[in-house]
C-alpha cells in the first residue's frame, strides 16, 4: 500500500489500480493504517522461535521495544524468545 501511494512507486501503483478496476475488494490490516498514518518506523523483529500465528504479539512487542518501553504481559513465556524486550 505505501509503494503504490507514494509519489515514485516501484510498481505497485500499477497492480493495486488493476485490482481496483477489477472492482475487487482491497483490505489491509488496521496495523498496516497504523505503519501508513505515523510513517513506517518499527523495526523488524530478529528471529524468534514459533512466529506464525504470532503476528499481533510481535507487532505489540515490536512497539514497545520502538518505544524502551516494558512490556507487561500475563503471558511472559510467550515473549521471553523476543531479544531486548524487557518484561514488567
Amino acid at each position: 500500500m505505501i509503494d503504490a501511494l507514494t509519489e515514485k512507486p516501484k510498481g505497485s501503483a500499477a497492480r493495486l489500480r488493476s485490482y481496483i478496476d477489477r472492482r475487487e475488494r482491497v483490505l489491509f490490516s488496521s496495523l498496516v493504517l497504523y505503519e501508513w498514518l505515523r510513517g513506517p518506523r518499527l523495526r523488524p523483529l530478529p528471529t524468534v522461535k514459533r512466529p506464525r500465528g504470532r503476528e499481533i504479539d510481535l507487532a505489540i512487542a515490536a512497539c514497545a521495544l520502538a518505544h524502551g518501553a516494558a512490556f507487561w504481559t500475563l503471558n511472559p513465556a510467550d515473549f521471553r524468545d523476543i531479544p531486548n524486550l524487557k518484561l514488567a
